[in-house]
C-alpha cells in the first residue's frame, strides 16, 4: 500500500490511501483496497471522537478495512457490500467463488444433529 499525506484548507490532517491490490471494480479506477481504505478511516474517526457509538455493523467493516480484508461472507446490505454497488459486489463474488471455489465437505452426524 503506498499513503500519501496532505493538509487540506482548513488545517485538519487527511490521509489518502491508495492500494495496490490490482483488483478492480469499474469505479474511477480505484482498486477494492482503495474503496475499502476510503470509508474505513470515516468510521474509525467516528469511533475515536465518541460522539455516537458505532453499530455493530459499523464495527465489523471498520475492523475488517484496518485490517485491509474484503468480508466476502456477509452477504447483508450492511456489510462491506455496502462499500460497493450493486453490479461491483456481483463482480468481486463472482470472481472471488470463481477463482477460490471450495467444494462443501458434508458435516459429520454428530453436528449434523445438533
Amino acid at each position: 500500500m503506498s499513503t500519501t499525506s496532505s493538509s487540506s484548507n482548513d488545517g485538519s490532517f487527511e490521509k489518502k490511501f491508495k492500494e495496490n491490490d490490482n483488483e478492480f471494480v469499474n469505479r474511477k479506477g480505484s482498486s477494492v483496497g482503495t474503496i475499502i481504505k476510503h470509508k474505513t478511516p470515516l468510521i474509525h474517526q467516528k469511533y475515536q471522537s465518541r460522539s455516537s457509538s458505532l453499530t455493530n455493523r459499523e464495527r465489523k467493516i471498520m475492523v475488517a478495512g484496518l485490517s485491509s480484508v474484503l468480508d466476502l461472507t456477509d452477504k447483508s446490505m450492511e456489510s462491506q457490500r455496502s462499500l460497493f454497488t450493486e453490479e461491483e459486489w456481483k463482480r468481486l463474488t463472482n470472481y472471488f467463488n470463481k477463482e477460490y471455489h471450495i467444494e462443501p465437505k458434508p458435516l459429520h452426524k454428530f453436528l449434523d444433529s445438533a
